[in-house]
């Protein structure tokens, strides 16, 4: 039976990266926690073995590995094969990646990104192993991690790591950078199920192989991540709060979709769209004031930007009441 990496209706985040926001700093909480809605503030949470520690710490560090390992191939509109070796093989050391997505620090209040370990064999009611989602206490959001979904944490051996887990925080941290799940393929990280393989058409990962995994990545599933690296953009100011900080959050999530899951290098540089976004975040209505360059470039646009909803619900002044955004596509984002 296949295993359901991650719901996938759950949100992809609402902030808009870019390079100023690399590498995303990630705190790796070592308390497992109890499923939501089950918490008991006086129950002692587990530790969670170091062993397991560490297998999080490379999961982390492997988005630099696999960047770093594409970082001199023209990138084509084609799969590409990265590779996990075994976890007591690969280094630490930040220092020796070319490409920085992600580093870890040691307090939660230092981080845009939490990652929690949940001392369940699921993290949500659909049964999912692994799940992103945005969290308003951290810049881009909260990985919940099911730590028992093979056995029980505390069944298992101090020395029992786990590389599923691994690939499953992989899967969710690409979530994190703005990565859409990718159906029906059998090796593609994003896969919301078959997410590495065994074994592939050349001999890199040959079957059985327990020392290496194979991770399929497409090319522009590399190109996303590279232009969000390298993208300037106007972020809105950290003061900036209310409905002001929420249209600017809806904008950036059009566009990260847009440049990911669309060809925009012939978009008309005016193209513009009128949102009108309910209370509680969902799309009421969307309308194209100036046209992106043809009527079936619009149709696929609005339906693309459909997929990102619903949001988050509107501020509490605004709830009330539906907003309006005003959506202009520029050819420099």
């Amino acid at each position: 039976m296949a295993i359901l990496i991650c719901q996938s209706g759950w949100l992809l985040p609402t902030w808009a990266l870019d390079r100023t926001d690399f590498p995303i700093k990630v705190y790796i909480d070592p308390l497992a926690k109890e499923l939501d809605g089950n918490e008991n503030k006086n129950r002692h949470r587990r530790q969670i073995f170091e062993s397991i520690m560490r297998v999080l710490r490379v999961g982390v560090s492997d988005w630099n590995r696999l960047l770093s390992d594409f970082l001199e191939q023209p990138i084509a509109d084609e799969d590409y094969v990265g590779i996990l070796r075994k976890v007591d093989a690969v280094t630490m050391d930040d220092d020796t990646f070319k490409v920085k997505v992600f580093t870890l620090v040691e307090k939660p209040e230092m981080a845009d990104l939490v990652v929690e370990g949940i001392d369940s064999d699921r993290v949500d009611s659909e049964k999912a192993i692994g799940v992103f989602a945005p969290d308003e206490g951290y810049k881009i959001g909260k990985i919940q991690l099911a730590l028992n979904w093979k056995r029980p944490l505390w069944e298992r051996a101090q020395e029992d790591s786990d590389s599923d887990l691994r690939d499953v925080l992989l899967h969710e941290l690409g979530h994190a950078l703005g990565l859409s799940h990718v159906e029906g393929e059998s090796c593609n990280l994003m896969a919301p199920e078959a997410y590495y393989c065994a074994t592939v058409s050349s001999n890199i990962c040959p079957a059985k192989q327990i020392e290496k995994r194979c991770i399929g990545l497409k090319g522009e599933q590399i190109t996303f991540v590279r232009k969000i690296m390298n993208r300037r953009t106007e972020k809105t100011s950290t003061t900036e709060t209310g409905v002001g900080s929420y249209e600017a959050e809806v904008i950036n999530r059009i566009r990260s979709e847009l440049i990911y899951s669309m060809n925009t290098d012939n978009f008309n540089s005016d193209a513009q769209l009128l949102l009108t976004i309910a209370g509680n975040g969902s799309l009421r209505n969307i309308t194209v004031l100036k046209s992106f360059g043809s009527e079936k470039l619009d149709n696929l646009v609005m339906r693309k930007v459909k997929k990102i909803f619903p949001l988050r619900v509107l501020p509490e002044s605004r709830q009330n009441r539906d907003l309006a955004i005003d959506f202009r596509w520029s050819n420099s984002n």
